[in-house]
């Protein structure tokens, strides 16, 4: 896998680390062996599911029921983002919240403003579906699953019987350019015969520019290493576009439409947001941009849309400073969280000593770990409702803090520790989705446009 890695590809999955949630901390020491009451607690409770992969019958999903209830957000995490089962996964959960449930969104750790192309495939079946996953940027997308699952969204979308249709949608900002393309090309659009407008925003953009993507997703010089002055001038000069076109919207509505309008202002506030992760002012600003514009997709739902959202386990999270947090304090109980762990297993990922990209494996959980405890119930596959009572000598070890090994794009195999966390899981998820082995996922070619 590694040998066919071009080093462009590299430089985007280098690119994908950053902020992926990959921060070591020191574990606590393990416990010994897991109690005999825990097991069976686990073989009581955990719900096992018989494949993670789509298209097949849903009975065994139906107790996912339950964990939904009525929420309008179901956020999925992935304890690496190279893993198949992870992603079959939550492909099937979206499939099961499309037709048991009536979810209408699927949205993605991907830039917004490119999900819109992939969106238009979804809806209409103009383009070319592996070009488009290339053109999110992210080589942890690039992948046979996510295709999979959005040739099963642009199907469900071209059969007539189904009168209620699915939209794939980008949350994350960290790559401002088509949101700027989209913003200047909406204002020429908007007044042909008068293009001082997007001339005016063009100028505006200027300053970010060089400093922004190309259209392969490569940043070639650092934002960083301006001057805080000239950051500061920068960002009120991409906010002015923003202010702009929020001032005019009556003339913009009429000149266009409101749907038009609508989706060129949230371009705007990308651009706004791109300029802001690229600084890097603000640690946990990605995040909260991330569900600032989960929050607006719901919006753009209606009141009867529901979206499931992909994303890392980090992200998901609802602990502070955490995308899952911010939408927690927003929606409260109108969301559910779940997070995935495996046990053992080879996943995709790059190797920042050896600057390549390739499979890695690792062995069994550390003894006293979160995964060793559900490994203990002995089942292949399970999902188990973290909502319960942990005050039990059967459930005590639930509440943690406990070992647990998060991975997200990149491994750095010099430091022994560099995958361990400690955390309470029932804090930070509603449930999770556990795996005893998993397989890498399958890479597809990048398909450049």
């Amino acid at each position: 896998m590694a040998a066919r890695i071009s080093g462009l590809f590299l430089v985007l999955a280098l690119a994908a680390c950053s902020g992926g949630g990959d921060a070591p901390t020191q574990p606590t020491p393990p416990a010994p062996e897991v109690p005999a009451e825990a097991t069976a607690w686990l073989k009581a409770n955990a719900i096992p599911f018989n494949t993670s992969q789509a298209g097949g019958p849903n009975a065994d999903l139906m107790p996912l029921k339950n964990i939904v209830g009525s929420a309008r957000i179901v956020s999925l995490g992935e304890a690496t983002h190279g893993t198949r089962e992870f992603f079959e996964m939550k492909h099937r959960v979206f499939e099961f919240l499309v037709r048991e449930m009536g979810f209408t969104t699927f949205a993605m750790e991907a830039e917004w403003a490119e999900s819109a192309r992939m969106n238009e495939y979804v809806q209409t079946g103009r383009g070319d579906p592996e070009v488009l996953l290339t053109g999110l940027y992210f080589w942890t997308w690039d992948t046979r699953e996510v295709l999979d699952l959005i040739q099963w969204m642009r199907a469900w979308n071209a059969d007539p019987a189904h009168t209620r249709k699915v939209r794939f949608a980008g949350v994350d900002a960290q790559f401002p350019t088509l949101a700027m393309d989209t913003v200047v090309a909406y204002l020429r659009g908007a007044n042909p015969a008068d293009p001082s407008a997007a001339i005016a925003a063009n100028e505006r953009y200027a300053c970010l520019r060089p400093y922004s993507n190309d259209s392969r997703g490569v940043t070639h010089f650092s934002y960083t290493s301006l001057t805080a002055a000239v950051q500061q001038e920068c960002r009120a000069r991409v906010q002015q576009v923003y202010d702009d076109i929020l001032a005019n919207r009556v003339t913009l509505e009429a000149a266009t439409s409101p749907a038009g309008y609508a989706y060129a202002l949230r371009a705007a506030r990308l651009a706004v947001q791109g300029e802001d992760v690229r600084s890097e002012r603000e640690p946990g600003s990605r995040d909260r941009y991330m569900a600032e514009n989960a929050t607006w997709w719901l919006d753009q739902a209606g009141p009867e849309g529901k979206v499931m959202i992909w994303a890392h386990n980090a992200h998901v999270s609802t602990v502070v400073p955490w995308m899952g947090s911010h939408l927690r304090a927003r929606f409260g109980a109108e969301m559910r969280v779940l997070g995935f762990r495996f046990y053992q297993g080879t996943f995709n990922a790059v190797n920042l000593d050896a600057q390549s990209f390739g499979a890695h494996t690792f062995g069994p959980a550390p003894a006293g770990s979160y995964e060793s405890y559900f490994h203990s119930a002995g089942l292949p596959r399970f999902i188990l409702d973290l909502r319960v009572d942990t005050s039990t000598p059967a459930t005590s070890w639930l509440a943690g803090p406990r070992l647990v090994r998060e991975v997200g794009c990149c491994v750095r195999p010099s430091l022994p520790n560099f995958a361990n966390q400690t955390m309470s899981l029932p804090s930070a998820y509603d449930a999770i989705i556990f795996f005893d082995n998993t397989t890498p996922s399958q890479m597809l070619e990048p398909k450049f446009q």
